[in-house]
């Protein structure tokens, strides 16, 4: 951290041996050097032995929220706009883990010091010599840790306490020392004995002590012998061929969740599938055990990776085992064996064996010839990938001869026959994204999708298709896994095809899990498409028709849902749109509402009270925006099953007409004080009507209220209703002035005279009057913004 600070130093090298700890101390300085505001950006980058510009260009952009024009296409060109990009950070650190080689940092686009000051880079990296080449000012040198501090590590891993037994804890001593102090080893083995009996703990000793890798370089034998037995510990088939399938893909590749889960599937990791709902908790049971045992590593954004020691040690255990797994083979590669059982390349190989062939990945910008999938009658997952910026062309006439194949993954091809899939009799998963679907029409004759008999999960991802696909859908008779996203713009408007589909869209009933977005609705951005593909059951539409009974009855079980130019004369959501029928909506976790310009409430109970089920008991995230004549958020009396009490973040923006969040009758009832009690974020903007935000009931009950945010509403003119100073007579407690919490930001908006106090220092923005407080939030809330209405 001094070399961090020193404005002298702009290069730093952190060098050691493979599994010692670079990685794990280079995420570390990130979180610590973001806590203490050292630098307006940290940028945390894998790099790996194999350096490929693009991929960490991109992960730079992405990590700075930036994203390349889609003409924009050149390395070179991309490196000057990235590079104008990082210049305007004034403090800037860039880690760049896992340097095998020195780097051009003119080609990838990250400034040179003498061209900003502010910019500092430190890289991670086996070798000295690679510090030395990349002219780094401080180099620090990693070692293997002391006895002492392996032994602090190996007991936190192995939960070795003051109450295990003395026998154990010597054996678990003996087996820290045989680690060689090296963390990725140390973490593993302790991890999978944690909880074992002492036979276990003997047997684990033995096996490192008495096993000779052999063709293994000299300084991994240690390790691997670790992480072997860390293999071999798992109680669990399912995790070990997990762990096997894991190192398939290339190095530092962060592996989305979705992807491993359906290829493990395919590949029988689990068994031969009864439900895939079930499979799918298989694999993700197993990936936990992975995780928990030290041997697979959380990545951002509902992915995983592999540390590049595990990876290398899986491909010796498949070896052995004979599970030969090829990686990342380039484009004119041949392979030494001639027989592969799982393959990740570019280019096809020449001269392979595929009758052993189960996994095969070909991820590539050229045109592929389907002649090479011929004679792999054992193939199970096939996953083709074109990395082009344009869709190419894939012929699919020889995919009628994988007659075993249970997963079949397209990304970014243009298809001009879908006939194929009528011979896949064995095909449990179909996962197509970014390409072009021809008519599924074909597929309709003689029964053909009558016969998908194990056809469980379907994923058409950003494909351009025609509507008519829709009703082959439900015809499929046991699919339980439905995911369609469809960002066309087409699907915004109420015109023929939104009319068509909400005429004929329904679902197969045995339907269990789904993700259906149509339409170009923005989502948050907590919800990008990793997460968003994960929920269970999520619906976002961009124009939606009361009538269709198949979406409602979705909308019902539905997680997630968001619903735009709402059609068919409802005035409110609940009774209008959804009964209030006890379990409706009652799982729902978000949900959103917008540019339906009917709706004058989102629930409405004036004459339904006796109905009034479970309403929004689990609802974490309310979102109501481009309402035109929403005027409350409830209508009519509140039942006492608790609605909104699980609600952590609320947001309103240009609804013209909203003048409170409930009616009269319900801001005079004390129910009110236990709506919003976890309630931790409110951002309003553009309600112009609003007068107020919170009821003198409701603020009572607002502990968790973190954060607020208000813009743009001409007409508030408290934020909490009729609220006083302090009194002995009031019914409520008021924090004292000298409670008030310090707000990290208030900021003052001279045209709000009606939030102004002369008897508080004029840099404050006073939203009370003197001596009062919210109650209830004087201990959380640490965020108020005001901005003013346009046009004040």
């Amino acid at each position: 951290m001094e070399a961090l600070k020193d404005n002298e130093v702009a290069m730093i090298g952190l060098y050691g041996m493979g599994g010692c700890g670079k990685t794990t101390l280079g995420m570390e300085v990130t979180k610590i050097a973001k806590a203490e505001d050292l630098f307006d950006k940290v940028l945390f980058v894998p790099v790996s032995s194999t350096v490929d510009v693009p991929r960490i260009q991109e992960k730079i952009a992405s990590s700075m929220g930036y994203g390349f024009p889609e003409n924009e296409k050149g390395e070179r060109e991309r490196a000057q706009r990235l590079c104008m990009r990082l210049t305007q950070e004034n403090k800037l650190l860039v880690i760049l883990d896992d340097v095998w080689e020195k780097l051009d940092f003119g080609a990838i686009g990250i400034p040179f010091f003498e061209h900003h000051k502010g910019c500092k880079v430190l890289i991670t990296t086996r070798s000295e010599a690679v510090c030395t080449s990349m002219d780094c000012q401080r180099m620090i040198h990693l070692p293997i840790l002391t006895s002492e501090e392996a032994w602090a590590l190996f007991q936190e891993k192995a939960l070795i306490t003051e109450g295990t037994p003395d026998t154990v804890k010597h054996l678990a001593r003996l087996i820290s020392n045989e680690c060689k102090g090296l963390p990725v080893a140390i973490a593993a083995v302790a991890s999978t004995l944690k909880g074992k009996a002492e036979v276990e703990w003997r047997v684990a000793l033995g096996r490192l002590k008495s096993s000779k890798p052999m063709n293994i370089e000299k300084g991994l034998q240690d390790p691997y012998k670790c992480l072997q037995l860390s293999y071999d510990n798992l109680d669990s088939e399912e995790a070990k061929s997990l762990f096997l399938l894991c190192s398939v893909f290339p190095e530092d590749y962060e592996i989305p969740t979705e992807l491993l889960t359906r290829c493990a599937i395919g590949l029988g990791v689990v068994g031969e599938v009864r439900s895939y709902e079930e499979a799918r908790s298989e694999v993700i049971a197993a990936k936990i055990k992975l995780m928990s045992s030290c041997l697979l590593l959380n990545a951002f954004h509902e992915r995983v990776k592999m540390h590049d020691f595990h990876r290398n040690v899986a491909h010796l255990i498949a070896k052995n085992e004979d599970k030969v797994i090829k990686c990342e083979l380039e484009k004119d590669a041949t392979l030494e064996q001639i027989s592969v059982r799982y393959l990740w390349c570019v280019k096809f190989p020449n001269d392979l064996d595929c009758s052993s062939l189960e996994f095969l990945c070909i991820k590539t910008k050229l045109e592929i010839s389907d002649q090479i999938f011929r004679r792999m009658e054992n193939l199970r997952v096939m996953y083709l990938d074109n990395g082009g910026w344009h869709k190419l062309p894939l012929s699919t006439m020889t995919f009628k001869t994988l007659k075993n194949l249970r997963c079949l993954i397209l990304s970014n091809w243009v298809l001009s026959d879908i006939s194929f899939i009528s011979d896949m009799k064995k095909l449990e998963c179909l996962a197509l994204s970014d390409c072009y679907l021809p008519s599924f029409l074909e597929l309709q004759n003689d029964g053909v999708v009558a016969q998908l008999t194990n056809l469980k999960s379907l994923m058409l991802y950003k494909c351009d298709m025609e509507t008519n696909n829709f009703d082959v859908v439900r015809r499929i008779p046991r699919l339980e896994e439905l995911c369609i996203i469809n960002r066309q713009q087409e699907w915004d408007v109420y015109n023929e095809n939104t009319i068509k589909f909400s005429n004929t869209f329904s679902v197969p009933q045995e339907l269990q899990w789904y993700t259906i977005k149509l339409g170009s609705l923005r989502q948050d951005d907590e919800d990008d498409d990793a997460n968003f593909i994960s929920h269970k059951r999520t619906l976002l539409l961009s124009c939606f028709h009361i009538s269709n009974k198949a979406i409602k009855d979705l909308a019902k079980k539905a997680k997630v849902l968001s619903i735009a130019n709402t059609q068919g004369g409802a005035k409110n959501i609940i009774p209008d749109i959804f009964q209030l029928e006890k379990g409706d909506i009652h799982e729902l976790n978000k949900l959103e509402i917008c540019n339906s310009k009917e709706i004058e409430c989102l629930v409405d109970t004036s004459n339904h009270l006796s109905e009034v089920g479970i309403l929004f008991s689990e609802l974490l995230k309310l979102k109501i925006c481009k309402m035109d004549q929403l005027r409350v958020l409830w209508h009519g009396c509140i039942p006492p099953s608790g609605p909104f009490e699980k609600l952590e973040k609320l947001h309103l923006s240009n609804c013209a007409q909203l003048t409170s969040f409930f009616t009269h009758a319900i801001v005079q009832s004390h129910v009110q004080s236990t709506i919003f009690q976890n309630l931790q974020e409110v951002i309003i903007s553009g309600c112009r009507e609003l007068k107020y935000v919170f009821s003198a009931n409701t603020v009572r009950g607002l502990p968790q209220l973190k954060v607020l945010k208000i813009k743009d509403c001409n007409q508030l003119d408290q934020i909490v209703e009729d609220i006083v100073p302090s009194t002995p007579d009031m019914n409520y407690p008021l924090a004292h002035q000298d409670q008030k919490q310090e707000l990290d930001e208030i900021i003052q908006d001279e045209q709000h005279q009606q939030f102004l106090n002369p008897h508080f220092e004029p840099n404050q923005l006073e939203i009370f009057p003197e001596s009062t407080a919210i109650p209830g939030t004087h201990s959380m809330l640490h965020f108020i913004s005001m901005f003013p209405a346009i046009g004040l």
